[in-house]
């Protein structure tokens, strides 16, 4: 598994390759497929910085967590599968659990089907994974 900077590397480095290609920026001595930044010319290098940057911006809002007192998700519809990791230091041992949030505002631990509502001081959603 590659670290969110390794990740953000190679897509910004992707990027910038399919855009070289697209704008035949040879003209401006630009060298994106050898992966070596210090190769880009000045205006590429600043677009690979910019592709970085947002990479890792959009990881740290995906990965953030969100305190139920400034916002909780949207209430689900029963069985849509939607799951959160959510902090519950009062309720596991751990200090976590996955849990859905119901139509009527509770929050549900998912393997014991417990109200845990008044354990959950922060959440985050849990992307579903393709089949």
């Amino acid at each position: 598994m590659k670290t969110p900077q390794e990740a953000a590397r190679e897509y910004a480095h992707d990027h910038i390759a399919e855009r070289c290609k697209s704008t035949n920026c040879k003209e401006f001595d630009c060298r994106p497929f050898d992966r070596n930044v210090a190769g880009y010319h000045t205006r590429c290098r600043a677009r690979y910085q910019e592709y970085r940057d947002g990479f890792l911006a959009g990881v740290a809002q995906a990965y953030r967590w969100i305190s139920v007192e400034d916002e909780l998700p949207e209430p689900g519809e029963p069985y849509d599968e939607k799951y959160y990791s959510v902090k519950c230091p009062l309720f596991s041992e751990s200090g976590y659990a996955f849990a859905e949030f119901g139509r009527d505002g509770c929050w549900v631990e998912d393997s014991t089907g417990r109200d845990i509502t008044q354990y959950v001081t922060h959440w985050r959603p849990i992307e579903p994974v393709n089949k």
